[in-house]
């Protein structure tokens, strides 16, 4: 009989707590205490008895239920400071993914515009090479004249 004095129903609390009696909202078939004797119920019928008249165990509560608790509300939190780090993570990498098109979109752009420059640049280049020989070629036919006028000079 004293082991049976010390067992408590799993999750009972009282409103003073502001937690819900999840013992009393089960089937009575369905707890852990259905197959204990008369004597037992008994017993738990008095317990709820004494923790509704304002023992100290109707303010404590399941030291254990309430750890379990603490520590579900915990986690909890955990993951919605984790969800909401999760929704900020994911805002900022579509702003970068935006940014990063918005970009390869310019480049794009630059570089088709550098190959036009590119082609003016070769198309004024071939211009100016074709206009150097031509000056070229005129000045090596002008050389001998050139040459001979500059050396009777000299003589």
């Amino acid at each position: 009989m004293a082991i049976l004095s010390s067992i408590k129903p799993p999750g009972e609390e009282t409103l003073h707590s502001a937690k819900i009696n999840t013992f009393s909202l089960l089937p009575p078939s369905s707890h852990l205490f259905a197959g204990l004797s008369k004597h037992a119920s008994n017993h738990r019928a008095t317990t709820r008895h004494q923790r509704r008249e304002g023992s100290p165990a109707a303010h404590n509560g399941e030291p254990g239920e309430e750890k379990r608790k603490e520590k579900e509300l915990k986690r909890s939190l955990e993951r919605e400071e984790r969800k909401g780090k999760l929704e900020r993570v994911w805002k900022r990498l579509m702003v970068a993914e935006e940014a990063e098109e918005r970009l390869c979109n310019q480049l794009g752009e630059l570089e088709a515009e550098a190959v036009d420059h590119a082609r003016e640049y070769r198309a004024h280049i071939t211009v100016l090479m074709e206009q150097l020989s031509v000056a070229h070629k005129n000045f090596c036919k002008m050389l001998p004249l050139m040459y001979k006028s500059s050396h009777f000079k000299l003589l």
